[in-house]
């Protein structure tokens, strides 16, 4: 819909209103089954009116989520366009439109019947609940070349209130009528046949009524002794002329027939005969029903009717009653699987009933629910008001109205014979009048309202859901603002002390690095000979401190070295490097400290002449440090191997393994945090800050790649550096 076409139906967006609350991806508000939340899922709702999912105010995905898992036919339409969004029950009303239906503004997808839905959506656009029954909508759901489906629908349409209070969006709930409407359809016709075949059968018996019989008399020579005026009038001749003669001389066409043996068989045998002649003579062609007795005097007292015309009608009727038997029975059958109850009443008397009927009654057949003599209709007691719970006598229910002569329907509550549970129905009747005016009868059509009521329900539920999902929402997004600004405040109290700690890390460091390159200086002197020979305890105690020097200096180098890194400082010259190279040299280095600890170190293993995009000295510096950590952690006979391997996604990866003796599962990831040491004892023996696990982690991904450990107590470790592959 076009905001020109309601005008003041569409409310507008207040400048001040607040934001919609971001972070809902389509897959988190569509997830779980459906077909309707797959296509949700994958559907481009940035290319709509409503915009990407994340920006979809809190109202709209509830509402969304609401309709998405109703089982009941259900659409939401949101935005001034109507944008539609509905759920899987929704689908059959679409037909071929589905699913181009979804994220459609209403008035493209229903252009048909925008002339019906329009007024009605202006109307709850102004905040107005609107509710319809059983209302004609001529659908275009086979194709724009196919005619139109007549549908009729039950629906509700319900305003849906935004964050700013005013109307963002309609939520319809719908519910396909066509087959009730069709089946009450079907009972009028069945109405109208019954009074058709009741003329028929009236004419019928009037017809019978207006024939006169002609009368002869024979005597026991079968001479004609009388004839009466209506026989003179049927055969066009004068009692003079037949009067004296016999049967065979009037009428010579009858001799050897079937009349002429039956009239005999009666003179001879004084029994009765009845029988249909076709006479041919004479100039006669008559169909005659003859009634012959034995007379006193052995004669035959004949009377007959000409019955040409009534066997006519006869085979008319014939064929009529076919052609009506099977219009009743293809009737009966459209009735028997109508989903409403159908009773065809007479005073006194249920006549007929379908399945429906027999099922909501809880009975099996119609003569269940005859009254016995002298008892009252088992009618009686299955109507229930449904506000009292008293039990309704026939006559104050639309059924009794009907016999008084009035149609009207009512809501009551219908309870099976022998049963205790209860149904709620819409029970209508109107009476089967003849021309005069006089009840000959009623029908009566009870309609199961269950599922209108539960939709009823749903759709309140619904409605509910939505306002409490609004509200929740509304109370989150000012939770998560309120986070969301203490947490920005303690990030900036954290980036303030960081930097003095890194900035206060390398001033210390730099203040401390030039007094030990001093002492190691003056050592070098001293050691030289440069002041004087010294002795060899001398020269012992000037070992120790260089050694001493060297450890405190490769320690605050660290220091620096980490303070570079978390700041951001270090420079990469990033290149092909060759691996296998690198680890030789690496290898090489760490040699001579793994044979003085007595470790088998392994040769570098690379499967093919492998490169790596890095900087060398880094890598030199990360396999280094692995090297070294290894080797000090494994115990005298143990066994240090390094090896390189191509891995999957463009990536190569160099492995440091050991015999050590292995790191819990619960602090794996501890071993890469600055200045932990695993032994933290005062008694520990070995040496470090605990840094250099941390530094190059940072220097692995600061190249693009990363560094993982993985171990087991007692069975040794694995760190594993992963590069880009060159």
């Amino acid at each position: 819909m076009l905001p020109d076409e309601v005008p003041d139906a569409v409310p507008h967006e207040s400048p001040h209103a607040p934001s919609a609350p971001v972070g809902a991806s389509p897959r988190a508000l569509f997830e779980g089954p459906g077909e309707m939340r797959a296509r949700c899922r994958a559907f481009d709702w940035g290319a709509t009116a409503l915009g990407a999912v994340d920006t979809w105010p809190a109202s709209l995905r509830a509402t969304a989520e609401t309709v998405l898992a109703s089982a009941f036919s259900a659409i939401v339409l949101w935005s001034p366009e109507l944008v539609q969004l509905y759920n899987d029950a929704y689908i059959p009303f679409l037909g071929v439109k589905h699913p181009a239906g979804l994220g459609q503004p209403t008035r493209a997808c229903w252009p048909e019947v925008w002339h019906l839905t329009a007024p009605i959506y202006a109307r709850v656009l102004g905040g107005e609940t609107v509710f319809q029954e059983d209302a004609r909508f001529p659908l275009q759901r086979r194709g724009p070349d196919a005619p139109a489906d007549d549908v009729y629908i039950t629906l509700s349409f319900s305003p849906v209130r935004d964050e700013t209070g005013g109307v963002g969006g309609i939520l319809a709930t719908l519910v396909d009528t066509t087959a009730q409407v069709l089946g009450r359809a079907a009972q009028a016709e069945r109405e109208q046949l019954e009074a058709r075949l009741s003329g028929a059968l009236l004419n019928a018996a009037l017809l019978l009524d207006q024939m006169s019989d002609g009368h002869i008399v024979l005597d026991p020579a079968f001479r004609i002794v009388t004839l009466n005026p209506s026989a003179e009038r049927a055969l066009g001749r004068s009692r003079a002329t037949l009067l004296g003669q016999t049967h065979w001389e009037a009428f010579p066409a009858s001799v050897g027939t079937e009349m002429e043996r039956q009239y005999r068989r009666v003179a001879a045998e004084g029994v009765e005969a009845h029988f249909i002649h076709h006479y041919v003579g004479e100039g006669y062609d008559f169909h005659l029903e003859i009634d012959a007795y034995p007379a006193r005097d052995g004669g035959v007292a004949v009377f007959w009717r000409e019955i040409s015309a009534r066997v006519r009608l006869l085979a008319e009727n014939e064929a009529a009653r076919l052609e009506a038997e099977e219009r009743v029975a293809t009737l009966a059958a459209v009735l028997d699987n109508i989903p409403d109850a159908l009773l065809v009443m007479r005073p006194g008397e249920i006549t007929s009933a379908n399945r429906v009927a027999l099922d909501q009654l809880g009975v099996t057949s119609v003569e269940s629910l005859q009254a016995a003599p002298g008892q009252a209709s088992p009618l009686e007691k299955v109507f229930i008001h449904p506000s009292s719970g008293v039990v309704l006598p026939l006559a104050a229910t639309p059924i009794g109205r009907a016999f008084a002569g009035e149609r009207s329907h009512a809501q009551v509550l219908l309870r099976a014979l022998g049963r205790d549970a209860t149904r709620p129905v819409r029970a209508a009747a109107a009476p089967i009048l003849t021309e005069g005016g006089e009840v000959l009868g009623v029908v009566a059509v009870l309609t199961d309202m269950t599922r209108q009521q539960q939709a009823n329900a749903e759709r309140d539920r619904l409605l509910a859901e939505s306002e409490a999902a609004r509200s929740g929402a509304e109370a989150s997004f000012a939770q998560a603002q309120a986070a969301y600004a203490e947490a920005r405040a303690a990030s900036a109290e954290l980036q303030v002390a960081n930097r003095a700690k890194t900035e206060f890390l390398a001033v210390m460091s730099h203040e401390l690095r030039t007094p030990l390159n001093a002492i190691g200086g003056y050592a070098e002197l001293l050691d030289m000979g440069l002041h004087g020979p010294i002795t060899p305890e001398q020269r012992t105690a000037l070992d120790r401190i260089q050694r001493s020097q060297r450890h405190l200096l490769g320690l605050i180098n660290g220091v620096l070295n980490y303070t570079k890194s978390e700041a951001g400082a270090v420079h990469y010259e990033v290149a092909d490097v060759s691996l296998p190279e690198v680890l030789a040299e690496c290898g090489t280095l760490v040699g001579p400290q793994a044979r003085a600890k007595g470790l088998t170190l392994q040769p570098d293993s690379c499967a093919e002449p492998l490169s790596a995009r890095a900087d060398g000295e880094k890598l030199r510096q990360i396999v280094l440090n692995l090297l070294s950590n290894a080797v000090k952690f494994t115990r005298s006979g143990g066994r240090v191997s390094l090896e390189c391997v191509a891995h999957g996604g463009g990536t190569v990866a160099v492995r440091v393994a050991d015999t050590g003796r292995g790191i819990a599962s619960d602090q794996l990831e501890r071993v890469f945090q600055p200045f932990v040491q695993l032994d933290a004892s005062l008694t520990r023996t070995h040496e470090g800050t605990g840094l250099g696990l941390a530094i190059s982690r940072d220097l692995a991904r600061g190249m693009g790649g990363d560094l993982t450990v993985a171990s087991e107590v007692g069975v040794g470790s694995t760190f594993t550096l992963t590069l880009p592959l060159a």
